[in-house]
């Protein structure tokens, strides 16, 4: 039986770019992860990429804050919290994306599935009246 050969995936520049900056965000040094949110915030500014662009982006953050990588909790949510302030603060102003939106997202991407050590998932009924 003949197995099929995988055309190699191309990699681009940013790819390989914001694969360093995600791991930097990671690092123990506070230093390094300060420098990754900076990157990162410089790199999607509000006039140059889509709100699809910037939800990827959410979406890979709120992972970020679910790691027991080294010092992933702290690095990924300073850059989320950064990125939520200056990048969707003027679109939530003009009703452009929704919070409830936000939040679903923040959601779906923190979901406890399987046995994920060091996650805690709220009884259906705390959960739903915080909001």
């Amino acid at each position: 039986m003949a197995m099929s050969k995988k055309r190699p995936r191309e990699v681009k520049a940013t790819d390989t770019q914001l694969i360093e900056i995600y791991n930097d965000l990671a690092n123990e040094d506070e230093e390094i992860r300060l420098k990754a949110a900076y990157a990162l915030l410089s790199q999607f500014s509000a006039s140059t990429t889509t709100i699809e662009q910037h939800k990827i982006i959410l979406k890979r953050l709120f992972r970020g804050l679910c790691s027991g990588r080294k010092a992933a909790r702290l690095g990924f949510s300073v850059a989320l919290t950064e990125f939520l302030c200056q990048v969707f603060l003027p679109y939530i102003d003009d009703h452009k994306i929704e919070a409830s939106e936000i939040i679903d997202l923040l959601e779906s991407q923190t979901a406890v599935e399987g046995n994920s050590s060091g996650q805690v998932s709220l009884p259906v009924s705390l959960s739903t009246e915080q909001r």
